[in-house]
């Protein structure tokens, strides 16, 4: 008997939808396309939901030998992370989406880090999406979960210094290209098989694999198609992921850490003190009154960072970091800040924080990230200015 779900209308009236077959297989490599959110990105880590951005449609992959391989990769796509995540389609009417799909995937494992770099990556997406702007928005959507700190340790054996007003010269996009080049180089890519069907012998193989790859992450992805003929209904399921195979990534990512109020403000306490903890907590109960989100990056060397919504999307003007300083970030006010979009706003609010810091800021950073320590903020008297800029801060931003 075919799976159905119900649909029940406001009227309290029940129709059964039936599981329907895709046509084509290429309607199916279609939907993906348009719309990677099916590949269930919140199902994959529900802590932190993957976002991804799609870069090149039947991506070529050479063999050691320099010639092509007799099969091209359905679908590339990135995450947040920078994670190169290929996903090959089948229907699940197709024989070969028994066997020969495994190693067919496992080729592309094999060969795409010889085959491909960050630039080819990046070139590929520039063709698919006209320019590196969905990457900005990737990015920004997700607080700037890529820690380009980390990716500069990595890369240049320095970080950021934050009491410098000098710039380093790192835009986002390059250091997020960058995790991508180490990503391909240490294998840490995901592999997906996305079919309408995925048969018992296939998600055995899936999750055997899973379970035993150090780096690589294997999954599948079931789509569903439900119809009655007038309502097509879509829902994605993905399999593969044993709990072993859950304590494997946690291992193998030690550096991720989920962070809340109470986690952040216990150690900013242990490692800045009570006076810290207590600015930290004012802002935070300021969110909280003002209809503020509080949201947090998801990394040993995290962030706390007031959410500010705006016309459906969020904006985040400040991030209070783990070591102990607030980051304004002015280069993405200047992005998508509102009414903070202009040099002279971001410049007055330069200007009013110079008014309750020792520290003074230049001016001529008004687009960039200057940063302050937050023990600036342990006066009663500088925490309660300070809030009161945030106050002029959100008018500012909703004024557009």
């Amino acid at each position: 008997m075919s799976p159905k779900i119900h649909v029940v209308s406001r009227d309290g009236n029940m129709a059964p939808l039936f599981a329907t077959p895709f046509a084509q297989e290429a309607d199916l490599q279609e939907l993906l396309a348009r719309d990677p959110e099916l590949l269930a990105g919140d199902q994959l880590n529900p802590s932190d939901a993957l976002q991804f951005l799609l870069v090149k449609r039947e991506a070529g992959i050479r063999t050691p030998d320099g010639r092509e391989s007799r099969w091209s990769l359905d679908h590339l796509f990135i995450d947040q992370h920078g994670t190169p995540t290929l996903v090959e389609v089948k229907r699940g009417r197709n024989s070969q989406v028994r066997r020969e799909v495994v190693g067919q995937v496992i080729e592309y494992a094999a060969n795409c880090a010889k085959s491909w770099n960050a630039n080819t990556l990046r070139d590929w997406f520039n063709e698919t999406h006209g320019s590196q702007a969905k990457i900005v928005e990737l990015l920004q959507s997700t607080r700037k979960s890529i820690d380009t700190d980390a990716v500069l340790i990595e890369t240049t054996g320095q970080a950021t210094d934050h009491s410098s007003r000098e710039s380093t010269g790192e835009s986002e996009v390059d250091a997020f290209w960058k995790s991508v080049e180490e990503s391909l180089q240490a294998s840490r890519i995901r592999l997906v098989f996305l079919a309408d069907e995925l048969p018992p012998q296939l998600i055995r193989m899936i999750e055997f694999l899973n379970e035993r790859f150090a780096e690589i992450e294997v999954v599948g992805v079931e789509l569903r198609q439900y119809s009655n003929g007038s309502i097509n209904i879509l829902v994605p399921r993905v399999v593969g992921l044993t709990t072993r195979a859950l304590d494997k990534r946690q291992s193998a990512n030690p550096d991720r850490v989920t962070w809340d109020k109470e986690s952040f403000c216990d150690t900013i306490q242990e490692h800045h003190g009570k006076a810290a903890t207590d600015s930290i907590t004012a802002v935070m109960r300021w969110c909280d009154e003002n209809q503020v989100l509080i949201g947090f990056t998801n990394s040993k060397s995290g962030s706390f960072v007031p959410e500010f919504a705006l016309g459906g999307k969020m904006v985040w003007p400040i991030a209070i970091n783990i070591d102990g300083r607030v980051k304004l970030q002015l280069d993405h006010l200047a992005n998508r800040g509102g009414g903070m979009k202009t040099q002279a706003a971001r410049e007055e609010l330069l200007r009013r924080l110079n008014g309750i810091l020792k520290v003074q800021l230049d001016l001529d950073r008004a687009s960039a990230q200057p940063s302050f320590p937050l023990s600036e903020l342990a006066a009663p008297k500088a925490l309660e200015e300070f809030l009161r800029i945030m106050d002029w801060l959100k008018l500012q931003i909703r004024a557009a």
